[in-house]
C-alpha cells in the first residue's frame, strides 16, 4: 500500500486537561483543529480510505485485465461481484471506458467512473436517490436494479438515455425521467409505483415498458405510445386497461394478477401475438376475434368469474391456457 501503517499508529499528542499543572513539555506543541482539514489523524485516515479504495479498484482491474498496456484503449469491462465500495481513479486507469459491469458490489455513490461510458450496470449495490450522475451525461444503457433508489429526479440529466432498468427499488414516481424524450425501453418492476399518467411524459419512441409487481391502481396514456410493442403490467391492483383507440405496434400484453379486472378490450390493439390474462377477475374479453394474429393466449385461475369459451374467436392461436 502507499500509506505507512506505522504512520497511522503514531502516538496522540496530550491535551492540555490531562497534563499536571507543573507540567509545559507540551503547551507549545498543542494538536490543533484546522477548520480545512480537521485534525491531522483525519487527514491521515481519509487518506488511508482512499488509498485503500485505489487498491481494491487496481486489484479488480489487474484481475479481469492483467495486460496493463493495453488499459488506455480498454472499452468494455467486468467488474461486477468484486466488493467494491468505491470507483475512485477508475477513469485514471481505464480513461476511454464505454461500457463497465459493476453489479453486486458494494457502491453508495459513482464518483471516478469515466465520463466516457455509455452502458452502465451498477444493480445490487448500495445506491441512494442521493447518487449522483452528472458525471456520466453520455449514459445509454443504465441498470440500478436491487438498490436503495426512491427517486429518479437525479436522472433528468441523462439526454441520451434509452434504456433504463430500475427494478426492485421503492421509486414511488415518473419524475426524473418522464422529459427524457430518448427512452426506448423501461423497467420499473417491482417498486411503489400507484399512477402512472404516460400523457403527462415526452416517451413518443416508448416501445417496452414493463411496470409489473408495483401497486398501481390507474395507467393512463397508453394509446399516446404509438411505438410500444411491449407491455407489462402484471400483479398490480388494476380494475381497467384501457388501450383506446388504438395500438397498432402491441404484440405483448400481460395483465395477470390484477384480481379487480374484470373488463378487457383488445380491439385497440389488431396486431396482439401475446396475450396473458390469468389471475384476474374477467368473464371474457371483449374482440378477441379481431386478433387475427394472436399466437398466445393465457386466461388462467379467473378470481371468481367462469370464463365464457371463446371458442369460436380462436381460429388462429397456437397455445392456449385455460382452466
Amino acid at each position: 500500500s502507499h500509506w505507512s501503517y506505522h504512520t497511522l499508529r503514531r502516538p496522540r499528542k496530550t491535551r492540555r486537561g490531562d497534563l499536571g499543572e507543573d507540567d509545559h513539555s507540551w503547551h507549545g506543541d498543542e494538536e490543533t483543529y484546522d477548520e480545512l482539514h480537521g485534525y491531522p489523524d483525519m487527514t491521515l485516515l481519509t487518506d488511508a480510505s482512499f488509498n485503500f479504495a485505489h487498491d481494491k479498484v487496481l486489484e479488480a482491474i489487474t484481475d479481469v485485465e492483467p495486460w496493463e498496456p493495453g488499459w488506455d484503449e480498454l472499452q468494455a469491462v467486468d467488474l461486477s461481484r468484486r466488493r467494491l465500495e468505491s470507483c475512485v481513479r477508475l477513469k485514471e486507469f481505464l480513461p476511454v471506458l464505454e461500457e463497465v459491469d459493476l453489479q453486486g458490489n458494494q457502491l453508495s455513490y459513482l464518483t471516478g467512473i469515466p465520463g466516457s461510458v455509455r452502458v452502465l450496470n451498477v444493480a445490487q449495490n448500495r445506491l441512494t436517490s442521493m447518487a449522483s450522475f452528472g458525471h456520466l451525461l453520455h449514459l445509454e444503457e443504465l441498470d440500478i436494479s436491487g438498490n436503495q433508489i426512491d427517486s429518479l429526479s437525479h436522472l433528468s440529466c441523462l439526454k441520451h438515455l434509452h434504456t433504463l432498468k430500475a427494478d426492485a427499488n421503492a421509486i414511488t414516481s415518473l419524475d426524473g425521467i418522464d422529459k427524457i424524450r430518448s427512452l426506448v425501453h423501461v423497467s420499473l418492476s417491482g417498486n411503489h409505483l400507484k399512477g402512472v399518467n404516460l400523457a403527462a411524459t415526452q416517451w413518443a419512441g416508448l416501445e417496452t415498458l414493463d411496470a409489473s409487481h408495483n401497486q398501481l391502481i390507474s395507467i393512463r396514456g397508453l394509446s399516446l405510445m404509438h411505438r410500444l410493442k411491449s407491455l407489462n403490467v402484471d400483479h398490480n391492483d388494476l380494475n381497467m386497461v384501457d388501450l383506446s383507440p388504438a395500438m397498432p405496434k402491441l404484440r405483448v400484453l400481460r395483465v395477470s394478477g390484477n384480481a379487480h379486472l374484470q373488463t378487457l378490450d383488445v380491439s385497440p390493439a389488431k396486431r396482439l401475438r401475446t396475450l396473458y390474462a390469468d389471475y384476474c377477475d374477467l368473464e371474457r374479453i371483449a374482440n378477441l376475434d379481431q386478433l387475427e394474429h394472436l399466437d398466445n393466449l393465457s386466461m388462467r385461475q379467473q378470481a371468481e368469474a367462469a370464463i365464457a369459451w371463446p371458442a369460436d374467436q380462436l381460429r388462429d392461436v397456437r397455445r392456449l391456457f385455460l382452466s
